[in-house]
């Protein structure tokens, strides 16, 4: 009887064995399976995470240097609208005097081809004459206020703490699914290596 409990047993044992190897051996395979989706999974998300910080980077090159262009331009145009309304002044003064002169001129020649009686009246009117010259005078407008560059968007920017937390530690989906490494600006490479 105790040969037949044992048999009875092992063959339970057995069976057990069985099922449990088919069933260890199908989750061995899920689990593979999930692991290697797992894995493709990460790495998709690791190649999408790459492209987003260096399309960050080159869109923060993009703007601070067109931000930077329109600085310089704005500038460099109102510094030339300033030479341009000083050399102008000048040039307005001067026609202004060559105005008011050739205006004397004119009525002194008239006193010179007047009949004798009318030369000291004549004389009298040229020298009490007032030229007006607001004709001649130029509108010189003022710098207009300059549209600005807003270049805030990349204030901040890969792998910087605060944007690291902004874009990726702050998200409800990080802790189940951390970042890889963050790859920085190739211009914050360099001024981080001293390498200008």
């Amino acid at each position: 009887t105790d040969l037949a409990a044992m048999l009875s047993c092992v063959q339970q044992t057995a069976a057990w064995w069985h099922e449990f190897n088919a069933t260890a051996t199908n989750s061995a395979e899920s689990c593979d399976q999930a692991s290697t989706a797992h894995a493709d999974e990460k790495h998709a998300c690791d190649s999408a995470q790459t492209t987003y910080e260096a399309t960050f980077c080159s869109y923060r090159t993009q703007l601070t240097g067109a931000c930077s262009l329109y600085d310089q331009c704005r500038t460099s145009t109102t510094t030339e609208q300033k030479e341009v309304h000083e050399s102008v002044r000048v040039a307005e003064a001067s026609r202004k005097a060559q105005y008011v002169a050739a205006t004397h001129i004119n009525c002194l020649l008239g006193v010179l081809t007047a009949s004798p009686e009318r030369q000291n009246i004549l004389l009298e009117e040229c020298l009490s004459l007032q030229v007006l010259t607001s004709h001649l005078n130029i509108v010189y407008h003022a710098v207009p206020e300059g549209s600005g560059c807003d270049a805030s968007p990349v204030a901040t920017f890969p792998c910087q703490e605060s944007w690291l937390q902004e874009r990726y530690k702050g998200e409800t989906w990080y802790t189940g699914a951390p970042t890889t490494t963050c790859t920085p600006c190739e211009l914050d490479v360099v001024s981080a290596s001293g390498v200008s």
